[in-house]
């Protein structure tokens, strides 16, 4: 699997993980996942580690480390499916690792592009949908009238 919960939303991550999860431990179907999120690596059996095509490191995941995730991500998903954590936004933990703390550390806390700035004090426990109006930089690419 390449990026399997690459475009998805947390909620959707985590779904999809369970399902994964679910078809190799209860059915026992082997697989391997190529991904750049940190936080999918505790499902795994083995973590192999690759830079530049070439084997950095290979990772035995800790069977209890595993199982505790495992546990944590039928929680996640039972309380989905009952609607407990309908009005929450949530980051998995995988997000915010070694590469984003050097950013933080060579240029500080991220700041918010001028093009954004009306957002600058708004507050929401929902994610929003963008259109591409919202997008100066891009212009009218998307107002162009339809080639005949």
């Amino acid at each position: 699997m390449d990026e399997p919960t690459g475009d998805l939303d947390t909620k959707s991550t985590d779904i999809i993980m369970k399902i994964l999860v679910d078809l190799n431990v209860k059915h026992g179907i082997t697989m391997i996942m190529v991904t750049h999120d940190q936080g999918l690596k505790h499902f795994a059996n083995r973590v192999v580690k690759m830079s530049d095509g070439k084997i950095l490191k290979i990772q035995e995941i800790d069977m209890a480390v595993r199982n505790r995730y495992i546990a944590e991500l039928d929680e996640k998903v039972a309380a989905h499916h009952s609607g407990a954590l309908k009005n929450q936004v949530a980051i998995r933990e995988g997000i915010y690792e070694a590469s984003v703390r050097r950013d933080m550390e060579r240029d500080g806390p991220p700041t918010i592009p001028p093009n954004f700035a009306p957002l600058k004090d708004v507050e929401t426990s929902k994610t929003s949908v963008r259109r591409p109006s919202d997008y100066p930089i891009l212009g009218g690419r998307f107002n162009k009238p339809a080639v005949k």
